[in-house]
């Protein structure tokens, strides 16, 4: 049984650096199909990789953002 339906709004954390907003297409053996919003085609997802809000999303990133060059480098002064 899936725990999202076809149609519903989800959140994908993206590289455990920013989460982006699908739809979901479908659902088969355990994976997902969405599209993310404002994009075409779609990708396949397990649904351990889905959220049903922007904020349980990010909370599953953490503290574990990816620094750009520009703050690697203020760190080091």
């Amino acid at each position: 049984m899936s725990k999202f339906n076809k149609g519903d709004r989800v959140f994908v954390p993206v590289s455990n650096s920013f989460v982006r907003e699908a739809e979901v297409l479908s659902f088969s053996g355990g994976f997902y199909t969405i599209r993310f919003i404002n994009r075409e085609g779609g990708t396949r997802v397990r649904e351990s990789r889905l959220f049903p809000t922007r904020a349980k999303a990010e909370a599953s990133i953490g503290g574990a953002k990816i620094k750009t060059g520009r703050e690697n480098r203020a760190q080091l002064k």
